[in-house]
Order: structure tokens, then C-alpha cells, then sequence
């Protein structure tokens, strides 16, 4: 550089181009930015996927607890659905045999109640349990003919519709109609029929 001095407008003038392209670059920087940070954005949110593929999904409430669990196994597709405690309320299966199954549980364990839904290639069956009180409500339908079967907690049961039962004397297995009442006491054993 040379040691002449500097006319104060020159450089005034000089001091304003720098800024001008200064200010110029940094815009010109920006949008550039702006534009690779758009192409960006765009190329990354494109449509979701198609498919998710896992062989264990978990649900999880804010708390991080585990609320439901989507899982397979060699019996089939299985989802369970827990409640705030961890205790499994919901389950429904799938089997590879061709049944399916629902089954909801009460809250607490030591109340064990619970409702069933069996279905397969042959039957179908309604549970309604109380474990604690040891009471049953079933339902079926299958390929011998509907039936419906009560229980109380002293061994005492109702099947109304089609039913087998075994002959002590002879050991020969009968089927009921579907127009039939049985009542068997504890044991099993018969203490009322019709017809």
C-alpha cells in the first residue's frame, strides 16, 4: 500500500461499495441457505411409508409405562392392552390353526372376572367368569349344536341345549338335542333332566 494520503470522499466511497456487496453476499448467502434448506425439508417429508415392518410394537403412556403391546409368536398376531398398574385388561389373538380369541380382564387380580371370546374352524364360545366367587356363564356354538352352561361356586351347573354326558353305569357317551336341560350336581352327576 502506498503511504499517500487518502482523499476522505474516495474513501468514504470505497467504505460504501464494500458495504453494498457485503450486504449483496450475505443476502445472496441467505436465500441460497434458505433454498438448500427447502430442498432439504422437501426431499425428507415426502410421503409417509407405505409399510412399517417389527415384530414387536409397544405403546407407552407419558409416564412411560407400557400401555399396549402389539407382538407374534408361533401361535400368531397377539395384542395386549395393560392399564396404569401393568396389569393386562385387553387381549386379542389371532391363532395360525384359523381361531381368534378376546379376552378382558377386571382391574384387580384378586377379583379375577373376566370375558371370552373363542372362535375357530368349529365353535364358537362366550365365557363370562368370576374366578373369586368361582361362578361361569358359557355360551357355544359348534358343530355338535348350540349349548349354554351355568355354574355356581358350589358345583352346580345348567346346560341347556346340546350337551354330552357320560353314562356311569355303562360309560357310553350321549348327546343331548338342542331342545334340552340337564342339571348335574357336584361330580357331575345328574340330579335333573329334560327330555
Amino acid at each position: 500500500m502506498d503511504n499517500q494520503p487518502c482523499d476522505p470522499v474516495a474513501l468514504s466511497l470505497i467504505v460504501q461499495r464494500l458495504v453494498f456487496r457485503t450486504r449483496v453476499l450475505t443476502a445472496f448467502c441467505c436465500v441460497l441457505g434458505a433454498a438448500l434448506a427447502l430442498l432439504v425439508l422437501l426431499g425428507t417429508a415426502g410421503s409417509p411409508p407405505k409399510e412399517i415392518e417389527a415384530t414387536r410394537f409397544v405403546l407407552r403412556d407419558a409416564s412411560g409405562r407400557m400401555r399396549g403391546e402389539l407382538t407374534t409368536d408361533d401361535y400368531g398376531p397377539k395384542l395386549s392392552l395393560y392399564d396404569t398398574s401393568g396389569l393386562k385388561r385387553v387381549q386379542l389373538l389371532g391363532s395360525e390353526q384359523g381361531g381368534s380369541s378376546l379376552i378382558m380382564w377386571s382391574r384387580t387380580a384378586e377379583r379375577f372376572g373376566g370375558v371370552q371370546l373363542f372362535a375357530d374352524t368349529d365353535s364358537s364360545t362366550l365365557l363370562l367368569n368370576n374366578v373369586k366367587h368361582k361362578v361361569l356363564v358359557a355360551v357355544t356354538a359348534d358343530q355338535i349344536g348350540p349349548s349354554m352352561a351355568l355354574e355356581d361356586a358350589a358345583g352346580y351347573k345348567t346346560e341347556i341345549g346340546v350337551s354330552k354326558t357320560r353314562v356311569p353305569s355303562t360309560g357310553k357317551s350321549l348327546t343331548s338335542s338342542a331342545a334340552s336341560i340337564q342339571m348335574s350336581g357336584v361330580g357331575d352327576k345328574i340330579i335333573w333332566s329334560a327330555p
